[in-house]
């Protein structure tokens, strides 16, 4: 059983955005072989993955930013085949474009699209709720671990380079998720696999029964900021919310 599995059973609306990493149960063109990029049988649903482990919404890349494949997954059908290659890419500071592996990719993946793409899709599950049923949305974000792949929108607002810009928009990205909670009338429970993480998310909202707590001391979602208020590798951040829990569930907290 998993997180996602047991708050579908309550009745909960259950959604993964991000990257799953968790290993997917590829089809291959020739059955009972291990899959690679050549024997994939792309237009083939995956047998495993966020489908199968409880979540009715997902749309993910298959691992880490720096790992091949380089497409996306929506409800564990592929976006777009990665029948393209990528040679792969050196570190900032060895003079590369941001570190990721040679490998499979699709023809128009774009790593510098990822982290805003998992913030809309984020965005977009939340507005799809109504207050009468309770939600689960997790956020696997691909950042700020490698590939550092700041937007021009933030390229250059630090002191830091590439790093610095790409945590401040990874700040913003999470601000944005936390703040459709509250656009759309919802309270919510946010947690982050970082304790970094969790302590800059919170900050206070429009609605009295919200259980996020105020904004930690010097953190600051403003693009313009110097200062990158996350400092993590990697992190996944969780909504739970949209009202009371059903009540059995209630029962077995």
């Amino acid at each position: 059983m998993t997180v996602a599995s047991l708050l579908k059973r309550h009745g909960y609306a259950t959604g993964c955005v991000g990257k799953w990493h968790l290993g997917l149960g590829w089809a291959t063109k020739d059955a009972g072989q291990k899959a690679n990029a050549r024997n994939i049988d792309w237009p083939k649903p995956v047998t495993h993955g966020p489908q199968s482990l409880g979540f009715d919404y997902s749309y993910a890349i298959p691992a880490s930013l720096d790992m091949d494949p380089y497409c996306w997954l929506e409800n564990g059908r592929v976006v777009e085949a990665a029948t393209g290659h990528t040679p792969g890419s050196e570190r900032r500071w060895s003079g590369g474009g941001g570190f990721w592996r040679a490998g499979a990719i699709a023809p128009s993946f774009d790593f510098y699209a990822v982290l805003p793409t998992v913030t809309a899709k984020s965005v977009e599950f939340l507005r799809r709720q109504t207050t009468d049923k309770p939600f689960f949305l997790y956020v696997a974000l691909t950042a700020p671990h490698t590939p550092w792949m700041p937007t021009d929108e933030f390229r250059g607002k630090t002191r830091v380079d590439w790093y610095g810009d790409f945590v401040t928009e990874v700040d913003w990205a999470v601000g944005q998720i936390v703040e459709a909670v509250d656009d759309v009338g919802f309270s919510a429970i946010p947690w982050s696999s970082s304790p970094r993480t969790m302590a800059r998310i919170g900050r206070p909202t429009r609605s009295p029964s919200s259980t996020i707590a105020p904004m930690a001391p010097g953190a600051d979602r403003n693009p313009t900021s110097t200062r990158p208020a996350i400092a993590s590798r990697s992190s996944a951040v969780g909504l739970v919310g949209s009202g009371p829990a059903p009540r059995a569930l209630r029962r077995s907290a």
